[in-house]
């Protein structure tokens, strides 16, 4: 197994570790910012390792980066969904926090909970898609060496 698919199985396991323990259902708004600094450093990294696994088929040093992408497609779409969601929740609860009394169910806040249900379950699909195109990456990787 490579470092890079490492790397990606060490991201999600500490996303989620941050998503269900550091993740307070009620904080200030300094603490949900340190929070989502966290979370999007973890976001970037898993993207950044999937993008490594991405460069080193031969479809891309080919130069033949559309049709790799279409291959991905799923994953790709996935991923955007979920990075617009995970913004958009963030910036709720942190807008919440800042606009709101401090003892305020987030839970009671109009709108919060649809959205972060569909959040939660595109991160779960995001979860799927990243480690099912990490696995297809690597098997084309070694089928090309």
């Amino acid at each position: 197994m490579s470092s890079y698919v490492v790397g990606v199985y060490s991201g999600i396991a500490v996303d989620l570790l941050i998503n269900t323990i550091f993740e307070p259902p009620l904080g200030d708004a300094p603490y949900l910012l340190a929070i989502l600094g966290v979370q999007l450093a973890v976001l970037f990294g898993v993207t950044l390792f999937v993008y490594t696994l991405f460069t080193s088929t031969r479809l891309f040093r080919q130069g033949l980066i559309g049709k790799l992408l279409g291959q991905h497609k799923a994953y790709l779409g996935i991923f955007l969904v979920n990075f617009a969601l995970f913004f958009a929740a963030k910036l709720y609860r942190v807008v919440a926090a800042l606009d709101y009394d401090q003892h305020l169910d987030i839970w009671s806040a109009p709108g919060f909970f649809p959205l972060y249900t569909l959040q939660r379950l595109f991160t779960l699909a995001y979860y799927y898609s990243t480690l099912s195109t990490c696995k297809a990456l690597v098997a084309q990787i070694e089928k090309e060496s």
